[in-house]
């Protein structure tokens, strides 16, 4: 259900969803949307008090993405791929997609066609991601199982757009975004890193970071260039 609520004296609109969740979780979505998970013992004035006390995180979260330009498929637009910042160029023609110089050429029988173009943009993107992820993945790995006894993840590439990636530690599965080809190939690799410490690890703790910076000693410089990045 949508609910208003005032925060430094702007109203915004939030999404209330009611879960079997242990605690309140709140996330500002890259669309600027605010979604907040509860359980159904928790109380609208309480939820709200929750919001109330992270106003900041959700005003500044809201303003940044407000500021992104948006990639609309259209002539044109910006994106970037491996790091570099290319045109969208659209033409008329048999299926196809390729970089050329400072352009990323979509080429669509019908250019009037979103549903063709997206699909055209995920599935450079997911050949990307995948050749870059393959590349690196063997070396990655080897050096964790040095220190670590774990098997090799089963590896999956899905439309993940709230993360780069994300680990099933029981199951052993690493997923990674179709569009983590948007990034350098250094914030890929902390990307790879990150993901098979969760075969470690589970949560962000310490110890978490402490596996992460054993394979990546600077991985801390290139998780602030991550967030650079808008997935």
């Amino acid at each position: 259900m949508q609910r208003t609520i005032i925060l430094n004296g702007q109203e915004i609109v939030y999404t209330l969803n009611i879960k079997k969740v242990k605690r309140l979780n709140l996330r500002v979505k890259n669309d600027g949307s605010v979604v907040v998970s509860a359980n159904a013992s928790c109380s609208v004035p309480t939820i709200e008090k929750f919001i109330s006390d992270h106003a900041d995180f959700v005003l500044n979260a809201i303003k940044k993405y407000s500021s992104i330009p948006k990639f609309n498929y259209n002539d044109g637009d910006q994106l970037y791929v491996f790091g570099e910042k290319k045109t969208l160029k659209i033409i008329s023609g048999k299926n196809g997609i390729s970089v050329q110089g400072d352009n990323v050429v979509l080429c669509v029988e019908d250019e009037q066609n979103l549903p063709l173009k997206k699909k055209g943009i995920d599935a450079f993107y997911k050949y990307k991601t995948q050749k870059a992820v393959e590349s690196m993945l063997q070396s990655v790995y080897f050096e964790f199982r040095q220190i670590y006894n774990v098997p090799m993840p089963n590896i999956k590439y899905k439309k993940l757009t709230a993360a780069w990636g994300n680990c099933r530690k029981t199951t052993a599965e690493v997923r990674f975004s179709i569009y983590l080809s948007k990034v350098d190939m250094q914030c890929i690799k902390y990307v790879i890193v990150h993901e098979l410490a969760h075969l470690i690890e589970a949560n962000h703790s310490q110890k978490f970071y402490n596996v992460v910076q054993k394979i990546m000693p600077n991985y801390k410089l290139i998780r602030k260039r991550l967030k650079t990045y808008n997935i």
